[in-house]
């Protein structure tokens, strides 16, 4: 089976705009990149499709920061540096590595 994207009911204030990665019945998450930006600070693309690369998937994403100075008339959103690669795992294998954040819903890129 192919993995695939799939949006959060928009009736859900808690992800919506999100989208998550599913194969089959795996649920993917994104892990704490480690030094990489916050995952709270990464959005995916959802142009190209999430490409296997053994029981991970990569997808393309971005870096982008929100500031405050937008409030409350929306979030002033400002793109730094270059597209990345955001590697998900399987739901049921993360923490594997030690402690880290995780995430399995992902804003998607405006």
């Amino acid at each position: 089976m192919s993995p695939r994207w799939v949006r959060a009911d928009p009736r859900v204030d808690a992800v919506r705009g999100c989208v998550a990665v599913e194969r089959g019945p795996l649920v993917y998450c994104a892990e704490s990149p480690g030094d990489a930006p916050l995952l709270s600070q990464i959005e995916v693309s959802t142009a190209t499709p999430p490409v296997e690369r053994g029981p991970s998937l990569e997808v393309a994403a971005r870096h982008v920061v929100a500031e405050d100075d937008g409030w409350p008339y929306g979030e002033a959103r400002t793109e730094q540096g270059e597209p990345m690669v955001l590697w998900l795992v399987p739901y049921h294998r993360w923490g594997n590595r030690g402690p880290a954040t995780m995430r399995v819903w992902l804003p998607e890129a405006r």
